[in-house]
């Protein structure tokens, strides 16, 4: 039975029953009490009521049923690409990349917030990880499907987005192209301008321009990230941001990593960790969030 089949049958299902519970109600109520015009008009306006709860509940329902399949399906695909599942240490280290996406206050592990689904890969003599950020927004949990990619270079930290899309960048600046076009619809903020200038050459740009859509990508130390920021329609899957990231990583000009060579330091995301009494129950109530 596919996805879809299987959402459909869980909305006819409850949209019988609710609008079955009505119409009892109602119907029952119109033989024992006079008025029969006035309960016709309730019975509408109960079964409009019914409708909207029963769409409201369908939407929070199939999110929590149908997530964590669909989220194990990629997991399995990724297993036949010869991917395997991240151990402790590389769920944590993957935690610590230094971008914004993985930031304390975005990522917020203290509130049950975190990252889960970390796959581990290699393709092209790349070292790849797949992870679902689960993020805060709000009063509700956001699921961001992000790839990561470890490039020999030691980035400054950067951020390429499309304009008013994805987290708004702290902390870093601005940077313009002689492409007005460009500048209008991609936003480009980086720690260091010179390197933004370097990273984003004309080829890069025209690139960006045509494929960059609902993504985002950051780049820090030696990491490269891009994930998904749609609120409407599909996310993009960890598999395209994998296809799409090492495209980026192609396109990126020679010359940065000579610029800006491989160090020894690398700085790392500190996170506190919930409190050990409630951890278990935080991962109960986020077991299944909104699918995307």
């Amino acid at each position: 039975m596919t996805k879809r089949l299987r959402r459909g049958l869980v909305l006819a299902i409850m949209s019988f029953a609710s609008l079955g519970f009505v119409a009892i109600v109602v119907y029952a109520g119109m033989g024992l009490l006079p008025g029969h015009t006035q309960l016709h008009g309730t019975f509408i306006q109960l079964t409009v009521g019914a409708t909207i709860v029963v769409l409201a509940t369908y939407k929070a329902f199939t999110g929590r049923l149908f997530a964590t399949s669909w989220w194990s399906q990629l997991d399995e695909e990724l297993l036949h690409r010869g991917f395997h599942r991240a151990t402790s240490g590389e769920r944590s280290h993957t935690a610590g990349i230094h971008v914004q996406l993985m930031s304390p206050n975005v990522i917020r592990m203290d509130k049950g917030g975190g990252i889960d689904h970390v796959m581990v890969g290699h393709i092209d003599g790349f070292e790849v990880r797949a992870f679902r950020a689960r993020l805060r927004g709000g009063r509700h949990w956001i699921d961001a499907p992000a790839v990561a990619v470890r490039l020999p270079a030691a980035f400054a930290a950067t951020t390429i987005r499309r304009v008013r899309r994805g987290l708004r960048p702290v902390g870093l600046k601005r940077a313009l192209f002689e492409l007005e076009v460009f500048n209008r619809a991609v936003d480009v903020r980086s720690a260091d301008p010179y390197f933004a200038s370097a990273l984003v050459d004309p080829r890069m740009i025209a690139w960006l321009h045509d494929n960059l859509h609902r993504s985002v990508i950051e780049v820090a130390d030696g990491w490269a990230v891009a994930w998904s920021t749609s609120l409407l329609g599909a996310l993009r899957s960890p598999q395209d941001l994998l296809d799409f990231l090492l495209r980026f990583s192609a396109r990126i000009p020679r010359a940065v990593p000579s610029l800006y060579p491989v160090t020894s330091a690398e700085t790392a995301w500190v996170h506190q960790q919930p409190h050990p009494g409630v951890s278990a129950l935080i991962d109960r109530l986020n077991d299944g969030p909104r699918a995307p």
